[in-house]
């Protein structure tokens, strides 16, 4: 089970953004003006950090703070 709060401050951290900002609805794109860029390398940084696989087709649905959890619960 991957921990959220484990999550939420490798993401804050990446981006630099506060971690209160980080809840579940929250849109990486448009809430957060998150380039689409910085979530390629936070997809990489994810992957090295839990050693998962991040498939294309999953990178372009994490659209949401909450999407991102579900990902890493599903691999």
């Amino acid at each position: 089970i991957i921990d959220q709060n484990h999550v939420v401050e490798i993401i804050a951290t990446n981006l630099g953004i506060g971690a209160q900002q980080l809840v579940s609805g929250v849109r990486l794109i448009d809430d957060l003006e998150i380039e689409p860029e910085e979530i390629v390398q936070l997809a990489v940084l994810l992957e090295e950090k839990f050693g998962l696989g991040i498939l294309d087709q999953e990178l372009e649905s994490m659209e949401t703070v909450g999407d991102i959890y579900a990902m890493l619960e599903y691999d």
